[in-house]
């Protein structure tokens, strides 16, 4: 970013081709690492081809003259690893804590994601989450966000309380990060990205466990050995 020529000072606008799909990971990198001033363009590039706004042809966009000053001090605020949400599913599971994970795959997930290799294994989900597709996100362009007031409705209408601590995931882990964008249009603060993802979850030994639902014992079991976050 400093070979780009990014200044402390500079507001940072992210877009991409699709509307609102690639931006939002470069949102939550950069902050991330603690860069404040960035915004993503609700619609990106088809939004602004449609508005007929002005475009540059034939640029080197990659072109700085001057180095940036900006230093990156990594939020790990906002990463959430495996550890933490092994803990965050056994205490949601027993209703300790009103902290919430959201799963942000598509409504048809169980088509897309990767197939389980053990045919015991009967989950489809991180205990404690709950599935928001992304599609109701947007509005009916299917490439802009909904307005904040909108989004704010739909999570407190999904029993969403946004001012807990959210930790969000997605198949990949980054593809989270446009729920996190809408979540933290709609006013809330304390969001995390889970980037292991879904891939990385079911590939862990914790993973095995046959049925939908924690019994008594593995929770017992699970919460004496609750590995600390790091």
């Amino acid at each position: 970013m400093r070979e780009l020529g990014l200044q402390k000072k500079d507001h940072v606008v992210c877009y991409d081709h699709a509307g609102v799909t690639a931006s939002p990971k470069v949102w939550w990198t950069l902050k991330y690492f603690g860069f404040e001033n960035v915004r993503v363009l609700n619609g990106g590039f088809p939004k602004w081809l449609k508005l007929n706004l002005p475009v540059a042809e034939g640029q080197d966009l990659t072109a700085i003259d001057t180095k940036g000053d900006y230093q990156f001090v990594a939020n790990s605020k906002m990463r959430a690893n495996f550890q933490r949400i092994r803990s965050m599913e056994i205490l949601i599971t027993r209703n300790l804590i009103l902290d919430r994970i959201i799963d942000f795959r598509p409504a048809n997930y169980e088509e897309t994601s990767e197939p389980i290799k053990d045919p015991a294994v009967k989950r489809d989900c991180i205990f404690g989450a709950v599935n928001i597709p992304p599609e109701v996100l947007f509005n009916s362009d299917k490439i802009t966000l909904k307005s904040p007031k909108e989004l704010y409705f739909y999570f407190t209408d999904s029993k969403l309380d946004i001012t807990k601590n959210i930790v969000a995931y997605s198949r990949t882990g980054f593809g989270a990060c446009v729920g996190l964008l809408a979540l933290s249009h709609a006013s809330a603060e304390n969001l995390s990205l889970y980037d292991g993802g879904w891939l990385q979850y079911v590939e862990k030994p914790a993973y095995k466990l046959k049925g939908p639902k924690p019994t008594a014992e593995w929770l017992a079991r699970e919460e004496k050995e609750m590995p600390k976050d790091d």
